[in-house]
């Protein structure tokens, strides 16, 4: 089975209201974080890329779409450990995206950008460039994709 591209949504999480307060087009699901979801277990960004259970994000509304493109355990595996999350890079966001900056460090919604790119899906986000937002991936991933049950 092919990996799943998830958005999490919970409109009652702090980090999820602090989103919707300030990015360009808030989606009113509430989204706040982007994983994928392969073979029983989760792959996200926390402090680095890591691997969780399937049902780390099971008190939350997932949001499930399939990916254009084969995204391997292989390739999900060999991240692990090789991205360190970008903190000044998602507290300056607005800023940063208003000007099409990318700082050092990566964020979820960049993450599965990245991997999407690295696969040749072509994004409206470059890699290296002024990443989205949960909010913006989850509208691209409900024009372009098929979404399916969590």
């Amino acid at each position: 089975m092919n990996a799943l591209l998830g958005v999490v949504c919970d409109p009652g999480k702090f980090s999820a209201g602090v989103q919707h307060a300030v990015v360009t087009n808030p989606h009113p699901n509430y989204p706040y974080h982007c994983l994928w979801r392969r073979d029983g277990y989760i792959y996200d960004m926390n402090t680095n890329w890591r691997k969780v259970g399937g049902d780390h994000y099971n008190n939350r509304r997932v949001r499930y779409f399939v990916p254009p493109v084969e995204i391997s355990k292989e390739y999900l595996e060999s991240m692990i450990g090789k991205r360190r999350y970008g903190y000044l890079d998602v507290s300056l966001y607005p800023m940063l995206q208003s000007i099409g900056l990318n700082l050092p460090g990566t964020h979820c919604a960049e993450a599965v950008n990245d991997d999407l790119w690295f696969h040749a899906v072509r994004t409206p986000w470059i890699p290296y460039g002024a990443p989205p937002d949960p909010s913006a991936l989850l509208y691209w991933a409900e024009q372009n994709l098929v979404e399916v049950p969590g």
